[in-house]
């Protein structure tokens, strides 16, 4: 409940231990709206407003603090504070391009909408920011904030027509490029977006938000090492420091994520620390570092961008309803094809999701290929297996969704991933699995079959030998029984009646999976590899086993591929068996 002061209170104490001064200026403000008679909660927030580089936003909540608290401590020092803003609020004014007697104000609600962007609040952000468009309609930032807006709620077209007009107006507008090339990447158009990045040659970035945009255009486009020097160039800029604020964070974010992309975990680790002291973004950081501590394999990777920054809000929302409504993934369905077709830029984003979204990116890329089902979409899915991105759990359930549609080259082949960081074969998962089940045999055999089968299980071979043989004459002709006594006599190391049993077996019923599996394995003992692996290829045909088969298929099938001296084969089929039962 956001209008309750204690659920406020204990996300403001959240946000102070976890150093996310986002989140606390936002609670800090619905708390003076709930509390407005707790000083305390008034003159915290104009700090923290001050710390987070919004002075216009920190002066006017020091006067309103004062103004109706003027007997505190804390009004004494709030009015040192007042008088260091005053002092900077023209440089402030200048440096974003304002004038006029109402440009305090202006700065006013510049920054009052991006803390609300930031924030999510983006209903109040567009009412905010009309304000400013209303009385500067060609102020670059109100332009940039509103497009923003704007796309977030799907309304791409106007965004990029907005954004044209701008850099027609201003072409060397470093944020109005940075936007135009944000936009034209999520649109799936890159090839336009790299050349409007190439505008950036004659910008002259000063501030750490000419870096940060800068940094994340070359993210957008996937250019690590462009993104690094941006990184690089503003630790040489006078207005480098203070170091905190969103866009320090932003900065060092894009960086790290491209650092560790190229391979400078170190490097990466070190930006990705420096940026905890702005005290902004938290969360991507934290999650970043974190992936940084995985072992290949596990890690999801470096990110800078979130869904959010690919796909806008109704766009994932729309896909959450469709998945939540589709029982079965690749159905033909009229509004899945309707969905792709008023996106067809997802087929540019998509893979770049994959690629290097975030945890949550890359799951919604995945869930809308595999929704999708057409050949294109299959064939970034197989990309995506193939590919070192993202934790292997993530791609082997790829792999077993194309196997199992019979996806061109996948079913039942092994094909090479990378597996814990190195590339191997890997055997998809093209099959269910059900459980074990007696067979289907009358009562009074299947009781002395059973019987049979706990007294090998209890060392008692003869026993066994002799419940099985009384069961044969009841049903000479099961399959099941011969291979059952097979399996006694390999108890007494009788090797040839074991053979004969299962070549038996086998004459009754050539679908039987133990009797064939063991068939394979005598011709590998044999050295008769070709006669193995021919038995060995009906045995993959089918859809579904039990949970008993697949251990007999992949043992059997890894002692093919050993005899044959494909190690990595071998291996493969042993980790089938693994991550199966």
């Amino acid at each position: 409940n956001p209008k309750s002061p204690e659920i406020q209170m204990d996300l403001l104490e959240a946000a102070f231990d976890r150093r996310d001064l986002l989140s606390y200026q936002i609670a800090g403000r619905r708390l003076i709206e709930l509390e407005p008679s707790a000083s305390e909660f008034a003159f915290g927030l104009a700090g923290a407003y001050m710390n987070g580089l919004r002075p216009a936003l920190a002066l006017r909540t020091f006067r309103n603090a004062i103004e109706r608290f003027p007997n505190t401590q804390a009004a004494e020092q709030a009015n040192d504070s007042i008088q260091r803003i005053e002092a900077l609020l023209p440089k402030i004014i200048a440096d974003l391009g304002l004038d006029g007697e109402d440009a305090e104000d202006l700065v006013l609600l510049h920054e009052e909408t991006q803390l609300l962007i930031e924030a999510g609040e983006f209903a109040e952000a567009r009412s905010v920011c009309s304000r400013l468009f209303e009385k500067r309609p060609d102020y670059p930032p109100a332009i940039n904030n509103l497009n923003l807006i704007d796309w977030t709620e799907g309304h791409v077209d106007v965004v990029l027509e907005r954004s044209r007009n701008l850099l027609e107006k201003q072409p060397d507008n470093i944020h109005g490029i940075a936007a135009m090339v944000r936009y034209l990447s999520v649109m799936g158009k890159n090839d336009e977006a790299k050349s409007v990045a190439e505008r950036f040659r004659d910008s002259k970035p000063i501030m750490v938000d000419h870096f940060a945009a800068l940094a994340q255009s070359w993210t957008y486009l996937g250019d690590d090492e462009k993104a690094l020097d941006a990184v690089e160039a503003a630790t040489e800029a006078t207005d480098y420091t203070p170091r905190r604020g969103q866009a320090f964070a932003k900065l060092l974010v894009f960086g790290g994520a491209a650092a560790a992309r190229l391979g400078h975990e170190e490097k990466a680790r070190e930006l990705f620390e420096n940026a905890l002291e702005a005290r902004a973004g938290q969360d991507i950081i934290r999650a970043n570092l974190f992936e940084l501590e995985l072992e290949p394999g596990f890690s999801n990777g470096p990110f800078a961008l979130l869904s959010t920054d690919w796909l806008a809000p109704t766009m994932i929302s729309e896909l959450g309803s469709l998945i939540e409504s589709t029982k079965e993934p690749g159905d033909a369905d009229p509004r899945i094809a309707a969905f792709f077709r008023e996106h067809p830029e997802l087929e540019e984003v998509l893979p770049i999701l994959l690629e290097r979204g975030d945890p949550e990116g890359r799951f919604l890329a995945v869930s809308m290929a595999i929704l999708a089902n057409t050949p294109e979409m299959n064939a970034i899915l197989r990309d995506f297996v193939s590919s070192p991105h993202g934790p292997d759990e993530l791609r082997y359930d790829v792999l077993d969704t194309l196997a199992r549609r019979g996806a061109t080259g996948l079913r039942r082949s092994p094909v090479v991933m990378f597996i814990n960081g190195k590339e191997m074969l890997a055997v998809p998962r093209w099959f269910e699995v059900s459980p074990d089940t007696p067979p289907d045999l009358p009562q009074e055999v299947n009781e002395l079959n059973e019987a049979a089968g706990k007294a090998l299980h209890d060392k008692k071979v003869l026993r066994a030998e002799q419940l099985l043989k009384k069961a044969l004459v009841l049903a000479p002709d099961a399959p099941e029984l011969h291979h059952n006594l097979a399996n006694v006599f390999e108890k007494q190391g009788q090797s040839e009646k074991v053979i004969d049993l299962e070549k038996k077996a086998f004459e009754l019923d050539p679908s039987y999976h133990y009797a064939r599996a063991a068939i394979i394995r005598h011709h590998v003992a044999e050295d008769e590899l070709e006669k193995a692996e021919s038995l060995l290829e009906p045995l993959l045909e089918r859809d579904a086993y039990q949970r008993g088969e697949i251990v007999t298929l992949c043992s059997t099938a890894a002692l093919v591929a050993r005899k044959s001296g494909n190690d990595a084969l071998v291996n493969a089929w042993f980790a089938l068996w693994e991550r199966t039962i």
